[in-house]
């Protein structure tokens, strides 16, 4: 998984109202994290709700501080996630 997906993943998830069940429909629907993220302005307009992703700084600063302490981070779909 590239760097803009894993962004977009963390972007999406830690969106405030975007839970693991919604999160896993919008990545269903759309394809991938990076086309979900885009999509979630019009979602929220037509829905009435206020939905404001996670910044990009801020998921670039949680991934770096995971690289500096030594972990990975593991992504559905992604390298590294066990088979069901």
């Amino acid at each position: 998984m590239n760097r803009d997906e894993q962004l977009a993943h963390l972007r999406l998830i830690r969106t405030p109202n975007i839970g693991p069940m919604t999160f896993s429909l919008l990545i269903q629907r759309y394809g991938n994290a990076v086309e979900a993220l885009r999509a979630v302005p019009d979602l929220a307009r037509r829905g009435g709700r206020d939905l404001k992703p996670a910044s990009k700084s801020a998921v670039e600063k949680e991934l770096a501080a995971v690289e500096a302490a030594g972990a990975t981070l593991l992504f559905k779909g992604g390298d590294g996630y066990p088979d069901r």
